[in-house]
């Protein structure tokens, strides 16, 4: 009779595809890289609907994956981080599998500074450049967009980072017995809410209608309801209550909207700096 397998961790003899002392996983940890990829998409996208039910909850009922998550009810949808990293690929990409115009940087960025300009004046060149291009005549809100799509690829940890953080501090703020904890899952959600509806309005075409108006309206209203499903106000009547939730929802998503605005303009300054002499 063959020896059991031992689980790698712990050395004790395996009786399923999970260690029953550490709980570790029984697969081969060293595999291909494309043995890998297959691995983590059927634990996604694999038949137990996780992805899906995740999914339909976050794009049709704003606030309840948020509530159901903190209530312990996790078992039937994915963890707020990996639903956000699927998301922010899923936004990376989109772009490139539509082959959407692609941003080609004026040419006059590229001329050097004078010898011996300072970083400070580099930036404010920089400021001026952007601002000229923003203005000509030539530039078709299209390529604004496409630009600030650009920098959004280009900086997306960066912008996320700042402006998800002042989301949470805002929503503390507002709602300060609640833990931390809870604000970082709900900002979570709504930023991957936030990918999901970019990354569709650009497959249907509708990202640049208006000067991206619509998308905007959906993103806030989105976040007001889910703000008022996770942190429903018990201390005022009803009227006074939706209100006040709305309001404060609204305060989260122009903290979110603006950080990240903010944050991508300073980004588009650098870029348009001139080099180094």
């Amino acid at each position: 009779m063959a020896e059991p397998a031992l689980c790698r961790n712990c050395q004790t003899p395996l009786r399923g595809d999970y260690c029953h002392d550490c709980g570790q996983a029984a697969h081969e940890t060293r595999t291909p890289i494309w043995t890998a990829v297959a691995i983590f998409l059927q634990q996604t996208f694999g038949a137990d609907g996780r992805f899906w039910a995740t999914l339909r909850k976050l794009l049709f009922f704003p606030g309840r994956l948020t509530k159901e998550f903190l209530e312990g009810k996790q078992r039937r949808s994915l963890h707020p981080l990996r639903l956000f990293l699927i998301a922010g690929a899923l936004a990376l990409i989109t772009p490139d599998l539509l082959r959407a115009e692609r941003l080609i940087w004026p040419e006059a960025w590229n001329a050097p500074a004078a010898e011996g300009t300072g970083w400070v004046d580099r930036f404010w060149e920089g400021e001026a450049r952007l601002k000229a291009w923003a203005n000509h005549p030539d530039t078709r809100m299209e390529q604004r967009i496409a630009f600030a799509m650009e920098l959004n690829r280009s900086y997306l940890v960066w912008s996320l980072l700042g402006s998800v953080l002042l989301a949470v501090l805002t929503a503390k703020l507002l709602r300060p017995r609640r833990l931390l904890y809870d604000h970082v899952i709900f900002l979570l959600h709504l930023a991957s809410f936030a990918y999901l509806s970019d990354a569709i309005f650009r497959t249907i075409g509708l990202r640049t209608v208006w000067g991206g108006w619509p998308l905007n309206v959906v993103q806030a209203l989105y976040a007001v309801l889910a703000f008022r499903f996770v942190y429903p106000s018990r201390k005022l009547a009803p009227p006074l209550a939706w209100i006040w939730d709305l309001a404060c929802g609204a305060v989260v998503f122009l903290v979110l909207h603006e950080a990240n605005a903010t944050l991508l303009r300073v980004f588009a300054v650098i870029h348009a700096m001139p080099p180094a002499a």
